[in-house]
């Protein structure tokens, strides 16, 4: 099984509200394919702060696909991979709340957060950002770009099985002692 990495922003203080989702794909211990997509949020509403963070606002999203036009290339990509996000509980309840809000069965799943990796990895370091796991393992990063998001997830999942001299991803969440946030019929 290989892994998937995955970050969402979104418009405002509802989970429901993607605008922006980066994807990128591991095989074999490295990053072999990345994406990024706007997502048009069905309420069209930017919160001042989310916006701050992001930098996206209404008009960079108005003329974009809705999320069960984006989401939908992705899910055979879901059944196949497990689900890698820095903070995951935010990612997968951005996920979730998205999929319920239009009504769409997702597969089963497995997710893990990398942030639980990187404590493993750097267990004395106080903060287990992604912009500050970024600069430890060399990235740059333009933080709170969906795109930049998961390949930094994703890098840190790669970095990770390298210290533990494993290609599988899986197999380093296990070395880690790292356990899925959620597995079985369906992200929960």
């Amino acid at each position: 099984m290989k892994a998937l990495a995955l970050d969402f922003e979104t418009a405002n203080d509802s989970r429901s509200s993607a605008c922006a989702l980066g994807l990128a794909w591991i095989e074999n211990g490295e990053i072999v394919r990345t994406e990024y997509r706007l997502i048009r949020p069905k309420k069209l509403v930017f919160g001042y702060h989310q916006s701050r963070v992001h930098g996206l606002s209404v008009e960079d999203v108005s003329n974009s696909p809705e999320f069960p036009d984006v989401i939908t290339d992705y899910l055979t990509d879901f059944d196949e991979n497990i689900l890698l996000c820095h903070n995951a509980s935010f990612d997968v309840g951005v996920l979730n709340a998205a999929a319920k809000e239009y009504n769409i069965e997702l597969p089963p799943q497995e997710a893990y957060c990398t942030v639980n990796l990187a404590r493993r990895i750097w267990p004395k370091e106080k903060s287990h950002r992604l912009d500050l796991v970024s600069s430890r393992i060399g990235l740059e990063l333009r933080h709170h770009h969906a795109e930049d998001d998961a390949i930094a997830c994703a890098s840190v999942a790669v970095y990770a099985a390298k210290q533990y001299g494993v290609l599988s991803i899986r197999e380093a969440l296990i070395r880690a002692s790292v356990v899925p946030i959620c597995s079985g019929g369906g992200l929960e």
